[in-house]
């Protein structure tokens, strides 16, 4: 009997520290793509519970290589979150793979990224690429405190440019994973 009591209470106690550990939760509300770069039904966002997951279907850029010819592009994914009191909530890195060509031996291809919200600009990240397949990894990230507040609403945005100047060039992003974390406030 006695060991029974023992058990159960070290039992409590175990899924007392378990469960104190374990992250907050907070929920997305709704997810969003726009832009020049993502327009039509075959783009998607979607949200795992730990990774935002995009693909795309035609985010491309080329001054004579599309019709009509876009040499810049690009695609915003929007999210409205809702972080629980306590939460510290962090997005990022993204991991990133398309496909880059050009006439040129050197292109000029870039593909550029910036994760904000309203009051924190974010910092705008840019990749030369070269020629073929590519897969990369972003490291910026953003968090998000709301350590003393009720449940707050947040509008996070992602967007990806794609940049190919120059006649013969393309530069395509085929899919996305932005990664999404949280802890407790101190």
């Amino acid at each position: 009997m006695i060991k029974t009591a023992l058990l159960s209470a070290a039992f409590l106690a175990l899924a007392a520290v378990a469960n104190a550990q374990s992250p907050p939760q907070f929920s997305v509300d709704s997810l969003q793509l726009s832009g020049s770069g993502c327009t039509g039904p075959q783009n998607r966002a979607v949200f795992d519970g730990r990774n935002v997951l995009l693909t795309f279907s035609g985010f491309s850029a080329s001054p004579d290589r599309l019709t009509p010819p876009r040499p810049v592009a690009s695609c915003t994914l929007t999210a409205r979150v809702r972080i629980p009191r306590g939460t510290l909530l962090t997005l990022g890195p993204s991991d990133l793979a398309g496909s880059a060509s050009a006439r040129e031996s050197n292109p000029t291809l870039t593909l550029a990224t910036r994760l904000f919200t309203a009051g924190m600009p974010g910092r705008l990240q840019s990749y030369a690429l070269q020629r073929g397949a590519f897969t990369l990894r972003d490291p910026g990230d953003l968090t998000l405190a709301n350590c003393s507040a009720a449940p707050a609403d947040r509008l996070i945005a992602m967007t990806y440019s794609l940049i190919a100047p120059r006649r013969g060039s393309l530069v395509t992003l085929a899919r996305a994973r932005l990664a999404v974390s949280t802890a407790s406030c101190g």
